[in-house]
């Protein structure tokens, strides 16, 4: 996976002509957050992905904590900015507000 482009905003413009990744190309494992971090973490899950660009949508939720094992990504936001990725990084609910 050598990038990982996502909107944080279902209104965001940059999809409109650009095509999503294909969600049967996706793979998501759920685990179970142990339970010392349970009052803390929601879901915790494992996403994999073969492609080399990823095209997806962030939807407007919880907080998320990504580590990215490998590759990089961007997240394009609807006001226009750009944020690189880096090894780990959080997205916050009120990112886009």
């Amino acid at each position: 996976m050598d990038a990982i482009t996502a909107a944080a905003s279902c209104g965001s413009t940059l999809f409109e002509e650009a095509e999503l990744t294909r969600q049967q190309l996706i793979r998501l494992d759920y685990f179970a957050a142990p339970e010392a971090l349970q009052p803390y973490v929601t879901t915790l899950f494992h996403f994999a992905c073969d492609e080399a660009d990823i095209r997806d949508m962030q939807p407007a939720a919880v907080g998320f904590l990504y580590f990215f094992l490998r590759g990089h990504g961007k997240m394009h936001f609807a006001s226009g900015i750009t944020d690189p990725s880096h090894p780990v990084s959080l997205m916050t609910p009120s990112a886009v507000a």
